[in-house]
């Protein structure tokens, strides 16, 4: 009988705790042998709706105690940090009880081992039928029926990680809004709050947001010309660079020369190409302002699109709302061939959620891709969709992103405390009398995950 959970402060539900099922890198099955001896082993499961689905050998120990006895606990962790200053570790896990059975239908056996590789071999999905036809027979799969499951989760605040940043520089390069909390009004406190030392290169001065309909826009092009002519006289170097909101050909020139002389150097470059949303380019954006970001992606380290703008630099499915799993894969694929190491693409609305009968939202994720060729795994991340827009969440989130990636985590696990971030940050600003202005980012820093 599974108890209650004594720690309600950390208590999950059940979207976290499948969640945590969907994302792990692997899980442990635990069983109770023919002669009564508890037996556990590693797993590589896939998700479908409420299913977890294993292939193993025919036989073996673990078969044999599943034959004996099914009813089996499935345990799995993700997004484990240690925080030796606060001595403690940030995690996500789940807990879930249940039945196993073996599969015996052929074709349920070819669907559970496709979402098994659609969930650790994403990119060589070409190489799947051969490997059908070879080793089907030989495979054996296990579906766990899910009848109870709970989840838990520890994060500290930002704030409270003291060191992790700790004499790490960043430039921003990107536009300053007097009104309103986007741009370099968000990444400066946030990645201060990082305890990164941070310093800009403000690409415009914009009156306010654009969400107003009314503004003035500024450009510094030649204030950055003649500043970077004078940082260089004076040596002045950084850690990292992240770049966003360009105003001009002539400014993205300029940019991208100075972002390739920091990569050459081993400097890393972050670049969210702010181009576009909802399938169509923001006003005063042109083909050749693409064609210019197509540039500063090549001398990017991490590249951070939406969805409609992973579709205007690589010329694929322009304009569409929706895209399957293969197109999105196909998005990536392109976006590394332009240079980038690895690609974050958010927002990302598949036109059919990624397993039939599978939970709700599973058809809103942020894609994540490292390395540069085919044979790059690829993360996907689900989320909640909020249906409520505020201006400034994109800069929370690859503030988020770059400081925890700068302080040593992985991209994954960088990307999911973004999006953690933002949902944080939607939830206090969706019910702003003024939500144009954004978030007050400064009274909620010890939110951000």
């Amino acid at each position: 009988m599974q108890e209650p959970l004594r720690r309600k402060d950390r208590e999950k539900d059940e979207d976290f705790a499948l969640d945590v099922l969907q994302r792990c890198s692997f899980a442990t099955l635990a069983m109770t042998q023919q002669d009564g001896t508890p037996y556990c082993i590693p797993i590589s499961p896939a998700l479908v709706g409420r299913s977890l689905y294993f292939h193993c050998a025919h036989h073996g120990m673990k078969t044999d105690a599943l034959r004996a006895r099914p009813e089996v606990c499935v345990s799995a962790a993700c997004d484990v940090t240690p925080v030796p200053e606060e001595l403690t570790t940030e995690y996500a896990s789940a807990v879930a009880f249940g039945c196993a059975s073996e599969v015996i239908d052929d074709a349920e056996k070819v669907a559970a081992l496709r979402a098994i590789c659609e969930r650790y071999a994403a990119s060589n999905l070409e190489a799947f039928p051969d490997a059908i036809e070879r080793s089907l027979a030989r495979t054996a799969i296990w579906r766990v029926d899910i009848e109870n499951i709970t989840g838990k989760g520890k994060r500290v605040p930002s704030a409270a990680i003291s060191d992790e940043n700790a004499g790490t520089s960043i430039l921003l390069i990107n536009d300053m809004a007097g009104y309103g909390k986007v741009a370099l009004s968000v990444m400066i406190p946030v990645l201060s709050a990082m305890k990164l030392n941070v310093y800009n290169l403000p690409t415009a001065l914009v009156s306010n947001t654009l969400d107003y309909g009314r503004f003035d826009i500024l450009d510094t092009t030649s204030y950055m010309e003649h500043t970077l002519q004078i940082w260089d006289e004076l040596d002045f170097a950084f850690d990292a660079v992240a770049t966003g909101f360009l105003v001009s050909e002539e400014q993205s020139l300029l940019v991208s020369g100075y972002c390739r002389a920091c990569k050459a150097k081993g400097i890393p470059v972050f670049v969210d190409p702010i181009m576009g949303d909802e399938g169509v380019l923001y006003n005063g954006m042109t083909e050749t302002s693409v064609a210019h970001m197509r540039n500063m992606c090549g001398v990017a380290d991490i590249i951070m699109p939406n969805m409609t703008e992973a579709e205007y630099l690589t010329g694929l499915h322009v304009g569409k709302r929706s895209l399957s799993l293969e197109e999105v894969h196909e998005l990536a694929q392109a976006l590394h061939k332009l240079g980038s190491k690895a690609v974050v693409i958010t927002s990302v609305v598949l036109d059919t959620p990624l397993d039939e009968g599978d939970r709700r939202d599973r058809d809103h994720l942020t894609y994540v891709s490292e390395g540069t060729d085919a044979s790059t795994d690829s993360i996907l991340l689900p989320y909640d969709e909020i249906p409520v827009r505020l201006p400034g969440t994109g800069d929370i989130f690859s503030s988020v992103l770059i400081g925890r990636y700068l302080g040593g985590h992985s991209l994954s696990y960088s990307v999911q405390a973004a999006m953690d971030s933002v949902v944080e940050m939607l939830k206090v600003g969706k019910d702003s009398e003024d939500r144009y202005r954004g978030v007050p980012i400064e009274q909620y820093l010890d939110r951000l995950r």
